[in-house]
């Protein structure tokens, strides 16, 4: 196999990349629907399909479609039946027009493809020659990865960003620091010993390294303290701004607040790791001898995987 193209169905929207050896990535142009929003009427999955085949290069190219915590959380508070999805696959089975397959990724799938992923990039570009940690955050979910310890955490950042937007600053960052705190706490009691031991390297990618972007400790490995300490520094200072702007402050776009409560879930899950380990937090990785940088994710760590790099 030469190249692979693979499907992200996130949260928000579904994006399409053809991967080739050894580090081309080629976004395919535009995006498509969230998948578990087209699954709520009855000819949505069809109507994606066809959005899908449009979008195609070459329709003779298989593909793989994932979706992960978006369509998970549909399913499981029921706002997306598993009759759909099971009509959506038949109808991606038949179809002449395109060689696909669709697999919804469990948690602890999409951690590992992360991790593989971010690792990779770490290892190439000369950050690690070793084993190393993931911390990674989505619109709906988090993960966790350290050694055999894989964990998927139910985050639900656009949920806390939709409460900022509702709320304001002040309230929704403390409602959602409650609510995220108790989701983690479940599922990773503060009880249990700290993850990692003394020297450990872990790498924060995705939202929540755009939020580290944000607080000014991109690209650097530091101390887990210290990262810490800039991502409270950095929710403090949004609430300083907003409350500065007075109370008719324009919220434009779901952005608004969604650095910040990457920072809060952030602080939170860096809460667990031994403190005397570091991280680096990084969106994406500028590859030697290569135009393109490379960004770790699911898709990355599967594409990766299908092709044996």
């Amino acid at each position: 196999m030469t190249t692979v193209t693979i499907v992200d169905c996130g949260s928000g929207y579904s994006r399409m990349s053809t991967y080739s050896p050894p580090h081309t990535v080629t976004p395919i142009d535009g995006i498509l629907p969230a998948l578990h929003k087209a699954l709520l009427t009855d000819t949505g999955g069809r109507e994606w399909i066809n959005m899908l085949v449009e979008k195609m290069t070459d329709p003779k190219q298989k593909v793989y479609i994932g979706a992960t915590a978006g369509l998970r959380d549909a399913l499981s508070s029921g706002a997306t039946a598993q009759s759909s999805v099971d009509v959506f696959e038949a109808a991606l089975a038949e179809s002449s027009a395109i060689d696909a397959t669709f697999h919804l990724l469990t948690g602890e799938e999409e951690a590992k493809f992360e991790h593989f992923s971010a690792a990779y990039c770490a290892r190439i570009c000369g950050f690690a020659d070793g084993p190393v940690g993931l911390l990674s955050s989505g619109g709906m979910s988090s993960q966790l990865v350290h050694g055999d310890r894989v964990v998927s955490i139910p985050t639900k950042i656009k949920c806390g960003n939709q409460l900022g937007l509702e709320l304001g600053m002040e309230k929704g960052t403390n409602y959602y620091r409650s609510t995220v705190t108790s989701a983690i706490d479940k599922i990773l009691p503060t009880t249990q010993y700290f993850v990692g031991t003394d020297g450990d390297m872990f790498l924060a990618i995705e939202m929540l390294a755009a939020a580290g972007e944000k607080a000014g400790i991109g690209g650097q490995i530091i101390p887990i303290p210290e990262a810490i300490e800039a991502l409270e520094e950095y929710v403090i200072m949004c609430k300083k701004e907003e409350v500065e702007a007075g109370p008719y402050v324009e919220r434009k776009t779901w952005r608004s607040y969604v650095h910040v409560m990457s920072s809060i879930a952030g602080v939170k899950l860096l809460s667990l790791l031994n403190p005397n380990s570091k991280i680096l937090f990084s969106r994406t990785y500028s590859i030697p001898e290569s135009d393109t940088p490379l960004k770790p994710s699911w898709a990355l760590g599967k594409a990766l995987k299908m092709l044996n790099q």
